[in-house]
């Protein structure tokens, strides 16, 4: 709830000829058991007796699609552009922020939003893998990379938070039916000009992810910080070695298989890409992830829940969108590991290796 006196600091800084100021109760406000907003009306008193009255609102952090605060400032930002588009509807008057003092800011002229970010020097980790598509095997840095990043999302995903566990479900719901995640991914195999699947075989894939939902429901318990898109295109590696990470995204927790699965899709996917088949070195470098990542959590129920970010990731890397020159078979190969992922309960390493070869 916001402060009764930073409320009144707001309507005083925006009228200055302010005389009074009321805080007023809803009429019917007890009927409603609940709702996602917190309103406080308020009266003010102006220029010798002029009364305007005002609703300040805000929204709740609820399992309501309202987790995350770019949920709740998305639904307070458009509420402002939309409201006043619409004949007849409430007029908003301004939108804006509660600081961290505590007070009322007002943002009401933006436009679109940015963000600044400091700039890191480095080598993307892809730039390592595309090196070693001419080898057969590791180099020893590739090697000592992959142990760096398996302790990174160790250290990372060791932070069991303490918030609402229905996290969890949010982000699996996200992983569903987000415009980012496998829904909007398959709605861009639809709409791209190049059409390279049987929207058939993309539907089943979408039944198959939603029977994948409620079976994940039951491992609530496995919320953990994670990045969110954690691929070699993120990750920039400095001359000693050093790694800093980029676009963190879908909020500060989720299901650890997300991040293994975002990096070790890589493998498979930049070796189908160079040399035609899930070869040597990528191997190597993906059974030392993933045999390194379980051996140092323990964490054997990786291989019940990472099926579905495996399907993700692999509608992302073979999307005609991104590659819309990808040879055939490559494309075909991928795709239909993305399906065929979903077909197992629980998934070993020989297996990921024979539904890509």
């Amino acid at each position: 709830m916001i402060r009764r006196e930073a409320i009144e600091n707001y309507f005083r800084r925006l009228y200055p000829r302010l005389e009074d100021i009321r805080f007023l109760g809803f009429e019917g406000e007890d009927v409603k058991g609940y709702g996602y907003g917190e309103p406080v009306m308020v009266e003010i008193v102006v220029d010798g007796g002029r009364r305007r009255r005002f609703v300040i609102s805000t929204v709740k952090e609820d399992r309501f699609g309202h987790e995350y605060i770019s949920d709740r400032a998305g639904e307070i930002l458009w509420s402002y552009k939309a409201f006043n588009k619409l004949p007849r509807h409430v007029k908003a008057v301004d939108v804006g922020y509660v600081s961290v003092d505590g007070e009322l800011k007002s943002t009401r002229d933006f436009d679109e939003f940015y963000l600044v970010t400091e700039y890191v020097s480095g080598r993307l980790y892809k730039d390592f893998l595309f090196e070693i598509s001419n080898l057969d095997r590791p180099r020893e840095v590739d090697l000592e990379l992959v142990d760096i990043l398996v302790n990174y999302l160790v250290d990372i995903h060791s932070v069991k938070p303490e918030v609402d566990p229905w996290l969890y479900n949010r982000r699996i719901r996200d992983l569903v039916g987000h415009g980012e995640c496998i829904m909007g991914i398959i709605d861009s195999y639809i709409w791209s000009d190049k059409k390279v699947i049987n929207p058939s075989f993309l539907q089943e894939i979408e039944e198959k992810v939603v029977r994948w939902r409620w079976r994940l429901r039951e491992y609530m318990d496995r919320l953990s910080i994670v990045h969110g898109d954690f691929h070699p295109w993120n990750i920039l590696v400095d001359e000693n070695l050093e790694i800093k990470v980029l676009d963190r995204s879908r909020g500060d927790y989720g299901e650890p298989a997300d991040d293994v699965a975002a990096l070790t899709i890589n493998y498979i996917f930049i070796s189908l890409l160079t040399k035609k088949g899930f070869e040597e070195p990528f191997k190597t470098l993906y059974r030392r992830f993933i045999e390194g990542y379980i051996d140092k959590t323990g964490d054997e129920d990786i291989l019940r829940v990472i099926q579905p970010f495996y399907t993700w990731r692999a509608l992302v890397v073979a999307n005609p969108v991104w590659y819309p020159e990808m040879n055939r078979e490559i494309r075909r190969k991928i795709l239909e590991f993305a399906s065929k992922v979903l077909d197992h309960e629980y998934i070993t390493l020989d297996v990921i290796e024979e539904l890509v070869s």
